[in-house]
């Protein structure tokens, strides 16, 4: 075949289909959790600025991932959407088993959380060396919810998630934990 037929040959079906699902920019995936009220506000009093922080941070994400030819995708929950099923249930669909997220690849994905942290008693836990474990604390905390007591997310559970994404989707994975007691969990 001349190098002027080649030219004009139309491509195979197959070739055009695989083209279509590779993205145009490189993309980057966020979850981000800003809580400033608490059903328990007892237990937990309001914050003033975490959803301010959690829309910041959104902010600075589109303003640099558009300055530098990103695709932003981001899931933000606030207040009442950030519970404790909606941060897992976001954590697992849209970063854990996300389709769009190549496994094994290099995607950069964003996990903050603002909001409270603390730091319960855990005697029986054989993962704390201290008996203490670490939490970032979901809106519904310390709630009753369909009869049953929400508990904080604790660190060994965020610490299975990260692993998890890392093995499955790549270990570009960035966790930023504005809240009290975030250093154990690092």
């Amino acid at each position: 075949m001349s190098h002027e037929k080649l030219n004009r040959a139309p491509l195979p079906h197959t070739i055009l289909m695989a083209s279509a699902s590779v993205p145009l920019k490189p993309q980057v995936f966020a979850l981000i959790v800003g809580i400033n009220k608490y059903i328990a506000q007892d237990i937990l009093p309001p914050l003033q600025g975490c959803v301010n922080d959690a829309s910041l941070f959104k902010s600075f994400l589109d303003i640099y991932c558009k300055q530098n030819g990103f695709d932003l995708q981001a899931k933000v929950l606030l207040n009442e959407d950030a519970t404790r099923s909606g941060i897992l249930d976001a954590f697992t669909a849209h970063l854990l088993k996300n389709p769009t997220i190549p496994n094994g690849g290099d995607t950069p994905m964003i996990f903050l959380f603002a909001g409270h942290g603390s730091r319960v008693d855990a005697t029986d836990n054989k993962l704390s060396m201290d008996g203490r474990i670490e939490t970032i604390c979901p809106h519904d905390e310390h709630a009753i919810v369909n009869g049953k007591y929400v508990h904080g997310i604790p660190d060994y559970v965020l610490g299975a998630l990260l692993l998890s994404l890392a093995y499955t989707k790549g270990d570009n994975i960035t966790v930023i934990l504005d809240s009290c007691h975030s250093s154990g969990i690092a």
